[in-house]
Formats: structure tokens, sequence, C-alpha cells
């Protein structure tokens, strides 16, 4: 038996964890999978006689996500007790830098986010919030100016978080149902006790 431990990318929330372990699982010659969302990771016992690393990295690419070996235990037998010793140092390294490293992304993805989305909100709401805005964004005349506008303010914060909608769209295609591409469509779902925008709406 051998163990590996595997860089996995693309993974947003729980269902995409569940969906690597489940593509993993399914191999013949897989013991047992353990995937960690947080560090972007995954431990894998497996017989190396029925299946190889390609063949899981093959596995989880065909689920709609990414991944590639860090370790194998072939070469950790074979390799000194400094080298292993470096080795289990950079393994214990490796988690907190990935977090370290996808921290500060989302940060300049949510500043980058915010800048762009208080003007869009603003030009977008302020006529109904009564707000002061230039003639040219609430003459009706100007309504395609309008649109131009937001479009424009929209376009930033749709590209530095492209890989929600990527990753999101990708599972969806491989029968995964993440919550990335769900969230547009959230305030119209029913949920216990409430109902939906349409069922409120009044009926002749």
């Amino acid at each position: 038996m051998a163990q590996d431990t595997f860089d996995v990318g693309g993974m947003t929330c729980a269902a995409c964890q569940a969906h690597v372990d489940r593509a993993v699982s399914k191999l013949d010659g897989v013991q047992s999978v353990a995937v960690n969302l947080l560090a972007g990771s995954m431990l894998v016992d497996y017989d190396p006689a029925q299946v190889s690393p390609d063949d899981i990295c093959t596995a989880v690419d065909r689920a709609g996500y990414s991944a590639s070996p860090v370790s194998t235990g072939t070469d950790a037998a074979n390799s000194n007790g400094n080298a292993q010793a470096r080795s289990g140092a950079a393994h214990m390294e490796s988690p907190t830098k990935k977090l370290e490293a996808a921290a500060s992304a989302m940060r300049t993805r949510l500043i980058v986010s915010i800048v762009f989305l208080i003007p869009l909100f603003y030009i977008g709401m302020g006529h109904m919030l009564g707000w002061p805005l230039p003639g040219v964004f609430t003459d009706h005349t100007h309504s395609m100016t309008l649109a131009l506008t937001e479009l424009v303010l929209l376009i930033p914060i749709v590209y530095v978080n492209d890989a929600y909608f990527i990753n999101g769209f990708k599972s969806l295609t491989h029968g995964a149902l993440p919550w990335t591409p769900l969230l547009p469509w959230a305030p119209l779902l029913p949920s216990p006790g409430r109902s939906t925008p349409c069922s409120s709406w009044p009926t002749s």
C-alpha cells in the first residue's frame, strides 16, 4: 500500500469536497480518501498495483477540479532520514502558506469588488432611494448610457471573482451541485416559513 498527498484546486465548498472524495473513492485500488477543503489537499491510501497517482489526478480532473501530487510513499520510503525531515517540514508548512496565499488573494478580490460595487450600487439604486444623481442617469432617454455604465462597473467584479463562476459551472457539467452558481438565485429560492417573491404577488 502507498499513501500520497495531492494538492487539489477549484474547491470552494463542502459539496466540492464531497465530489472530489467520491470521484477518487470510485477508483479500483483506492482504500481511503481524506480531502481537506481549507488546506486544498487530499490524502489517498491506494494499491500501486491497481492505480497510479496519474489515475487519481485524472479522476479529479474529470470531476471538474485540478490535482497534482505533493509527495509519494515510494519516494518517502527511499529517502534518507534528513531528507524525510526536510520533506516533512515542507509539508507541514505547505497548508499554512497556501492558506495565507488564499487569504491574501481573497482580500485583494474583496477590495477590488468593493471599490467597483459602491459606485455600481449608487448608480443602480440611487434613483430608488432618492439619492442625487447626474441627469444622464435619471433621464429615460439615456437609459443605454446607464446600462453601459453599470456594465463597465460590473465587469471588473466578475473578472476578479471569475474562479467562482468557472469552477462552479464546471462542477455542474460534471454532475456536482456547488453553491457558487446558485448565489444569484438565492433570494428566489423558497425556505420554510417564507414565500417566494412570485408567490406573494396578487393574483386576479
